[in-house]
Parts: structure tokens; sequence; C-alpha cells
């Protein structure tokens, strides 16, 4: 069984490079923004301080990993379903998680 490959010219693929660079430009600065908030939720919640800078790393990876699925999906002509729950549950939890930290 072979399998249909589009071909991009020159132009198209340099546009989808910027694009995916975008997203994790956007994405890092999101990150850059909550970390110490969710860093400091999971020091309130118990968790050793060597270990919960690893909070904001999973939450905010996983709207990386949303974003570039959706990126993937679109130019594959697949459903891009999953990686807007992934994108969007990240920013909920992220959400969630600053204005935890700011109510403590």
């Amino acid at each position: 069984m072979t399998k249909n490959v589009n071909t991009l010219t020159a132009a198209a693929d340099s546009r989808i490079r910027r694009a995916a660079v975008l997203v994790v430009v956007v994405v890092a600065a999101a990150a850059a923004v909550s970390y110490a908030g969710l860093r400091d939720l999971a020091i309130s919640a118990d968790i050793d301080p060597r270990l919960a800078i690893l909070l904001p790393v999973v939450v905010d990876g996983m709207i990386l990993a949303g974003g570039l699925v959706v990126l993937h999906s679109t130019l594959s002509g697949i459903s891009t379903l999953y990686g807007w729950f992934l994108t969007l549950a990240g920013v909920a939890v992220s959400t969630w998680g600053n204005v935890a930290a700011v109510a403590d």
C-alpha cells in the first residue's frame, strides 16, 4: 500500500516552519510568565521544591504539544480535535494553577 504524499513548494514549507517557530516562541513566553505561579502552587501542595520545577514544564509542555499537533493535523488534512483538546486543557490548567497560586 502506498501513501499519497503532498509536496510543498519552498515558500509553503518556509511559512510552515515559521509558524512552528512562532508556536514555540508563544508557548515559551507563556511558560516564562506562568512559571513562578505554578512552581509556587506545587510547593504549597507539599511537593519537593526540586520536583516542583517540573509542574510548569509539564503544564506548558501540554500547550506546546497541542499547538504542534494542531499545526501537523491541519497540514495533514486530519482532525485537529485532539490538538485543540491538549492546547485548551493545558491553558485551563495553567490558568487555574496561576489563579490558585495568587489566592494562597
